[in-house]
């Protein structure tokens, strides 16, 4: 299995904070996926990295689907599996704990599986993606929701940014060729990265600090969940890799 990081990333900060997120895009992002994949009553629906449960929450009370959620990260998902009792749909969605790289399901049982950006932190894309293939349906629905590069990065440069991501981005031609190789047919490409994103920032930099997305009582609940959970080690290497990306980038 694999290891859980020791320093937060960006991502495992949006992930803890006290506001619930879409960390791929806003609701109409999602009601589109819904759409295209057909999403109705009693499809089942796997949403992998699925953190505290968001969009699949989203998922179940917009088109009555049956939910399924597996993170990485057991805190995030006993936290998504409280709201869904406290939230009255605790039979309509479950979360379990797991690794995309091994996920706990039998083969060919799920309508629609979804990626969410965490998807490959801890593993490699190809195994990720692998392991959707296995558990979706002939006939169903794989959906990846990702970051891509613009254009050609490379190392360290790649590598760094990823590390302070908490992701792993890849140009838009490496992800259909792992797709490709992992089976999948009619593959269908949607670029959402100009259209109006819940984690936008409005600072014109050229990587924007994410984190001024949040109030200053947001940002003390973050630093206090950082600090349960990496101790102020991990508080400052976290600060300090947010330098260091800003440095290389400018």
């Amino acid at each position: 299995m694999e290891n859980l990081p020791n320093v937060p990333a960006m991502l495992d900060l949006l992930r803890i904070s006290p506001r619930r997120l879409f960390l791929s895009g806003g609701a109409e992002l999602y009601h589109h996926i819904g759409i295209l994949t057909g999403m109705s009553e009693g499809v089942e629906v796997l949403n992998v990295a699925c953190g505290l449960g968001v969009s699949l929450e989203y998922f179940v009370r917009e088109f009555g689907v049956q939910g399924f959620g597996v993170d990485i990260t057991p805190d995030l998902v006993e936290q998504a599996a409280k709201r869904g009792l406290s939230e009255g749909i605790a039979d309509k969605i479950q979360f379990q704990s797991g690794p995309s790289s091994a996920l706990p399901y039998r083969d060919e049982i799920f309508d629609v599986t979804i990626g969410e950006i965490g998807l490959a932190n801890h593993c490699e894309p190809s195994e990720a993606i692998a392991e959707l293939v296995r558990v979706t349906k002939p006939t169903g629905f794989i959906v990846l929701l990702q970051l891509i590069w613009k254009g050609p990065v490379h190392e360290p440069r790649r590598s760094v940014l990823g590390d302070y991501l908490g992701a792993t981005p890849l140009m838009a031609v490496e992800w259909r060729k792992l797709l490709r190789e992992s089976g999948i047919e009619n593959l269908h490409v949607e670029d959402w990265s100009n259209e109006r994103m819940m984690l936008r920032s409005d600072t014109s930099e050229p990587f924007p600090d994410l984190i001024k997305i949040f109030s200053f009582r947001e940002k003390l609940e973050i630093l206090h969940r950082t600090w349960k959970r990496w101790g102020w080690k991990g508080v400052r290497t976290g600060i300090m890799k947010g330098r260091e990306i800003h440095r290389l980038l400018t």
